[in-house]
């Protein structure tokens, strides 16, 4: 028998010299878990070879298998006959690397174990058969991953984390023969090793005839090998060692099992913490496309063992999940085609696949209740505009981190790996959310880490952040109140054609609403600038002895707020800056004009001071950027800056003037929002998307009823947090689930408010006047929406408009943006779309520009009440105004003058039921629109303070279609040359010359000392803290006022009206008192100076503010 396997192995030469095929050592699959873990985030073969020691590859053709395979299975045949059953055992306990050329192969060493044969004298028997010499050189190992070339930092760190693995040790029984097949699974093309067959060490030969499987399950799944899994109820869970961390230590050890389970068990809490510390593995970058095919699988796999093992039971998966989230790293595997863009579309449906099934984000769902910790501890200071989609909450950071970067390289972007996810209908809920792992806090973590610091891997725990969430356990009753006042829309499925970002990217691009680096820089620097002269004084002056004239610093903080605070600007945007300090209004302002002049060598150009209800504004242009700047007198929330994002809602720290508050909401709101929204980078590009449809559409413009930066802010964070529980936010799917939600909004009954700050809808009245209410965050509660019932329709017409285009699948992102039913421009359409129009003239010749510019902003601010009259009398008319103003090209082009029409399209208001109006009732109509536009001529006219009929002339007329003429809009900046020398204020330099003797600057001291008692609050603070104070009941209140004729009167406080258009209005300076009807008890009184509201003014003895 021996003599004739010789024989046939000596007749035949078989060329070993086809990479379709190899023979090789496959490890048992109960040993590969941690293996395989790691060779997903970095073996390049993953998912097309399994684990292996490769004795012969290249190795014979295809179709010589069978012959190659026979004469293998003969002489190991022979061998047992002659010498006994083959003894091989490997341990695989070391890792090593080779450098093949292109870059570094990191590897396990497998080790022959005893007295038996090696892997060496194994392959030459095997050679021998088919009648070859061992000519090289053979260096057995099974592939862990790769790295770059001459990147040492990455691959040593892929070796140190080879060497953690567990020393795996088997008996080698038989050999494998893969073979190379091409395969399609879903869609998608892609070529793998397929198990042709094996050779058992005994000589039996068996060939796999399972053709072609489409299997992303696992290498085991052929029955030839390890025995094919029989369906989900074959789903066990792999007994694997726990490790801990002990502190006294400091080194990782396995966890010691309890003995007796049920004796060490401790009853459940009610509050618990899971961490997540990612000490083994990270991503490479970019990411190879073997791993996201086999994703999926894992997901759904892991899902089955709960759903099998634990249905009813609270589950928690913690760890890293390894998904790619940053937009940039995605498309730019895809532009290097290290990624086809089939495989990028499934990165989403992994993200979809975490929330669809049960489980919801614990970080997305703190970070949009704004309990994410870490981002109001802001010790990590990264630009807004550096952070693209999917990298807010980043958990692997190679910019922050050089553990990471060092793997990743200083291009690598930050990637949010590891989650914590929990039951979404379960009984936990997310109360906190932290990540931890960064540098003692005495060490400041710098935005771009250095990769070659020598100390990192002693400052730096992992090249991962870990995160820990805790969880509250509710009871049954409270998990039903925790649901009952938000209502979560069904999910909408973005159309193919509008998923692609880097379209819409495009499209933002081409309509200016992207801003440059220069841009970026630029309002940067004009911050700092204005931020140096408010706080610090002037630059730095030398007079003519060569002394410094620095003037002394004023405890005040200056933030930007609006769009530039919230990083939605573009760059045609101004820059709003509010400061909060310790001093009065009037002495800031007068302080803040005497720094600005001054600095007006730096490029700073006051332009007007606005004095209105709502306070004082400075309106300013700092080398060529539109600034506005406020102020908020607050002296304790200077105090507590570092802590204002910490402090709760109701903290003492807000304890304000009803007129503090409002002006300090603009922060408080915009500084929740940037901390509670999932994605910023998402949340940018969908603002400026919808900004860009509101102004094209004509749909934009809060003075004239419309939409604002704010409105938009208040409507898309809305949307983001009813649909983060689907884990992945992009701003191509929240722009369209925006205009899909708010098309079908019931805005006649329901509010927009937020929904994770309001755990119920938030106490408001609604007045009949409003049509949409759109409620700030933070008290005072305010309608931010200013929209009469004719542009509440506008507004919600085009937002149906816009949700039915995009429905078109033949609609892009441009085409969005552009005329797509007619080539006109939409201001060009509302010029043909009327019957009749109100046309508002006017006209200005005076010399000082400053005044033509106030005049347009008195006229634009008044016509509101215009509309509100128009609805309100004329209920079955609907009128229109587009929010710009109009111009004959004549006009424009005369410089001598200004003039200019601003128009209200007019059409009959279709509703069921109504018969045609008669030619009298027409007739009667008409005259009534008259007599309405006749008062809204004359008001204006008759404030003088604004309309200069020396310099001005009005006209408000009833024209037809045809009457208009040729108009287009007018660009031109009425103000754009206003002379500061105009501006000066004499009362508030008066003022301040009584606390600046000689002009100077007066230093104010420590903000505990030195400030006088609180101020008597005025009846239109006292009203307003009233309305959101929980502890006073509106309807149990009156108001007591000086009538003009009957001298004091009360009348119930519900029934005041605040509203100027309304004919009962009455002005709160005749406010009296308030007082409480149920007891009689007089809570504000003017003439007394008592407060029992904020606590101002004179308070009796041993009497608490807000008392019940």
């Amino acid at each position: 028998m021996a003599s004739s396997s010789d024989q046939l192995s000596s007749s035949k030469s078989l060329s070993l010299r086809f990479k379709q095929t190899a023979l090789c050592i496959v490890p048992p699959e109960r040993l590969c878990g941690e293996i395989d873990r790691l060779r997903s985030f970095y073996d390049q073969t993953y998912g097309r070879w399994p684990p292996h020691v490769n004795l012969l590859y290249p190795f014979v053709a295809g179709e010589s298998l069978p012959e190659a395979t026979a004469l293998i299975g003969a002489k190991l045949k022979a061998w047992n006959e002659n010498f006994g059953p083959p003894d091989i055992s490997i341990l695989l306990d070391k890792a090593d690397y080779i450098a093949p050329g292109k870059g570094n192969l990191v590897h396990l060493v497998p080790r022959s174990l005893g007295d038996g044969a090696t892997l060496q004298h194994l392959r030459n028997v095997i050679l021998e058969a088919l009648g070859q010499d061992d000519a090289a050189k053979y260096n057995p190992h099974l592939t862990v991953g790769q790295t770059k070339a001459h990147n040492d930092h990455s691959r040593d760190s892929l070796l140190s984390k080879a060497q953690l693995l567990s020393a795996i040790e088997w008996k080698v029984e038989r050999l494998v023969v893969l073979i190379r097949e091409n395969a399609r699974c879903k869609g998608s093309k892609f070529t793998r090793m397929r198990v042709w067959g094996t050779i058992d060490l005994s000589g039996r030969v068996m060939i796999n005839d399972i053709g072609n499987p489409c299997d992303e399950e696992s290498w085991y799944n052929s029955e030839t090998v390890f025995g094919k899994l029989s369906g989900p109820e074959a789903l066990v869970g792999e007994e694997m060692t726990t490790y801990q961390f002990p502190l006294d230590s400091h080194f990782w050890r396995p966890c010691a099992k309890a003995v007796d389970e049920d004796a060490t068990r401790e009853p459940n809490p009610d509050i618990f913490a899971i961490s997540s510390y990612n000490v083994l593995v990270e991503l490479p970058y970019p990411p190879p496309r073997e791993r996201v095919s086999s994703k999926e699988s894992q997901i759904r796999s892991l899902y089955k063992f709960l759903d099998q093992n634990y249905p009813k039971n609270p589950c928690i998966i913690a760890g890293d999940i390894n998904i790619p989230t940053s937009a940039i790293t995605i498309q730019k595997a895809i532009d290097e085609r290290l990624l086809s863009p089939e495989k990028a579309k499934v990165l989403p449906r992994l993200e979809s696949l975490l929330s669809e099934y049960r489980f919801q984000d614990a970080w997305v769902i703190a970070r949009a209740g704004a309990k994410d910790l870490l981002s109001a501890k802001v010790r990590i200071q990264r630009p807004i505009e550096d952070i693209s989609e999917g990298e807010e909450g980043a958990t692997f950071d190679p910019k922050q981190n050089p553990l990471a970067a060092a793997s990743a390289g200083l291009e690598g972007r930050p990637q949010r790996y590891d989650r914590i996810l929990t039951d979404r209908h379960g009984n936990l809920r997310v109360t906190e959310f932290n990540m931890f792992g960064f540098p003692d806090e005495d060490m400041d973590i710098p935005y771009h880490c250095n990769i070659e610091d020598e100390t990192a891997e002693t400052r730096f725990g992992s090249d991962h952040w870990g995160v820990r969430a805790t969880f509250k356990v509710l009871a049954e009753s409270q998990i039903a109140d925790t649901t009952a006042d938000i209502s979560i829309p069904s999910s909408l499925a973005t159309p193919a054609n509008l998923s692609d970002k880097h379209d819409l990217d495009l499209c933002l691009r081409e309509h200016s609403m992207v801003p440059t680096k220069e841009d970026i820089s630029k309002r940067t620097a004009v911050l700092d600038l204005l931020r140096n002269v408010i706080i610090h004084g002037s630059a730095a002056r030398v007079d003519e002895n060569g002394h410094s004239n620095n003037e002394p610093d004023i405890a005040m903080v200056l933030v930007p707020v609006g769009s530039y605070g919230l990083g939605v600007w573009s760059p045609s945007s101004d820059v709003d800056c509010l400061s909060i300090g310790p001093i009065s209004s009037k002495i800031f302002f007068a302080i803040a004009e005497q720094r600005l002049r001054r600095a007006a060598d730096s490029g700073i150009r006051i332009l007007r001071k606005v004095k209105a209800a709502t306070g004082t504004m400075i309106e300013l242009e700092v080398n060529g950027i539109k600034c506005d700047l406020q102020y908020c007198p607050a002296a304790r929330v200077v105090e507590g800056w570092q802590r204002i994002s910490l402090s709760p809602p109701d903290d003492p720290i807000f304890d304000l003037s009803y007129q503090a508050l409002t002006k300090l909401q603009a922060f408080r709101d915009l500084d929740y929002i940037r901390r509670s929204i999932p994605d910023l980078a998402a949340f940018r590009t969908a603002h400026r998307f919808i900004t860009a449809w509101a102004k094209h559409r004509g749909v934009y413009l809060s003075r004239f009823g419309y939409l604002g930066g704010i409105h938009i802010t208040m409507m898309l964070s809305r949307v983001f947090k009813l649909f983060c529980g689907e884990v992945r936010v992009t701003s191509t799917d929240m722009i369209y689930r925006f205009f899909q939600y708010y098309a079908d909004f019931d805005w006649e009954h329901k509010t927009v408010f937020d929904p994770f700050f309001f755990e119920s809808t938030p106490r408001y009245r609604r007045y009949a006047n409003e049509p949409m209410v759109i409620l700030t965050i933070n008290v005072p509660l305010i309608n931010v929406a200013r929209a009469t019932a004719g542009s509440a329709r506008t507004i919600v017409e085009e937002l149906r408009r816009m949700a039915q285009l995009m429905s078109d699948p033949d609609m892009t992102w441009s085409k969005l943006l552009n005329s797509t039913v007619s080539t006109l421009e939409p201001s060009e359409e509302f010029l043909t779309a009327y019957s009749s129009y109100i046309k508002i003239h006017v006209q200005y010749w005076g010399i000082s520009l400053a005044k033509g510019k106030t005049l347009l902003g008195w006229l634009e601010s008044r016509c509101v009440r215009l509309l509100n009259d128009i609805d309100r009398k004329l209920p079955s008319i609907y009128a229109r105004m587009w929010p710009a103003r109009f111009s004959s090209k004549d006009a424009m082009s005369d410089d001598s003058e200004y003039q200019g029409c601003y128009l209200i399209g007019l059409t009959k208001r279709e509703t069921e039921g109504t018969e045609a109006m008669t030619k009298e009732e027409r007739k009667q109509s008409l005259d009534l629109m008259m007599r309405v536009l006749e008062k809204f001529k004359t008001q204006i006219q008759e404030e003088t303070k604004y309309f200069d009929p020396t310099t001005a002339w009005l006209d408000v007329t009833h024209v037809k279609q045809s009457e208009l003429g040729a108009l287009k809009l007018d660009g031109r900046d009425w103000g754009e040359c206003i002379p500061t020398e105009e501006l000066s204020d004499s009362e508030d330099e008066e003022e301040a010359n009584i606390f600046l003797p000689g002009g100077g600057i007066v230093f104010f001291g420590p903000l505990d000392r030195g400030f006088p008692g609180p101020i008597f609050g005025q009846a239109p603070d006292t009203s307003g803290g009233l309305g959101w104070n929980p502890i006073f009941d509106w309807v149990d209140l009156v108001v007591g006022y000086d009538d003009r004729f009957l001298g004091s009167l009360e009348i119930p406080l519900d029934n005041w009206k605040t509203e100027q258009t309304d004919e009962e209005f009455i002005p709160q300076h005749r406010i009296l008192y308030f007082r409480r009807k149920s007891d009689g008890v007089v809570i504000w009184d003017r003439e007394s100076k008592k407060d029992l509201v904020f606590g101002s003014g004179v308070m009796p003895e041993n009497q608490d503010v807000g008392f019940a």
